[in-house]
């Protein structure tokens, strides 16, 4: 049901999600829009704010739809084609991350129900699941690629996070 509002609501701004599907709970969500062979077309998410801690999914959904758009534009260099057939996943993680040293991240790989992110001063970069696995990056590929998101350099010193994860279709 979210995947085909989310990808409705792409093509026409005045899809609603009906009510029964409006859930609310304290979580955090990525929304992941795929093409056809199943590449990363746009990432989008938000983590949860404990100073809002209950926000409904649909209120959750509908402040990252607008960013997706961009985001194929700006990170994935591939914008949407009206009418090209797009598939979504919605990312809901736990609410509390974890830290993990960023050597023991490196002796091992990503794991696949963790979201990732990295931190350094008031910028963050973050990748969930699939995108580590669609890439097959090294553990070191995908660090620096989570450096690169968040806009830090490859030789910064920042901290990096993990939040258990479970993707809905």
């Amino acid at each position: 049901m979210h995947n085909t509002f989310i990808v409705s609501k792409l093509a026409d701004s005045a899809v609603e999600l009906p009510v029964p599907f409006r859930i609310t709970t304290p979580c955090g969500l990525f929304i992941t829009i795929t093409d056809n062979s199943g590449k990363t077309r746009a990432c989008i998410g938000e983590f949860y704010d404990s100073n809002y801690p209950l926000i409904s999914l649909y209120d959750h959904i509908l402040s990252i739809i607008p960013r997706l758009s961009n985001d194929a534009v700006t990170r994935w260099k591939k914008p949407f084609i009206t009418g090209e057939k797009l598939h979504s996943a919605l990312t809901i993680m736990d609410t509390i991350k974890t830290p993990i040293a960023i050597k023991t991240f490196l002796e091992q790989s990503p794991q696949k129900e963790h979201v990732y992110t990295y931190t350094c001063g008031t910028r963050a970069g973050t990748f969930i699941p699939s995108v580590w696995q669609e890439n097959n990056w090294t553990p070191q590929e995908y660090l620096d690629e989570l450096k690169q998101k968040a806009g830090c350099s490859l030789n910064s010193n920042g901290t990096l996070q993990y939040i258990r994860c479970r993707v809905v279709s």
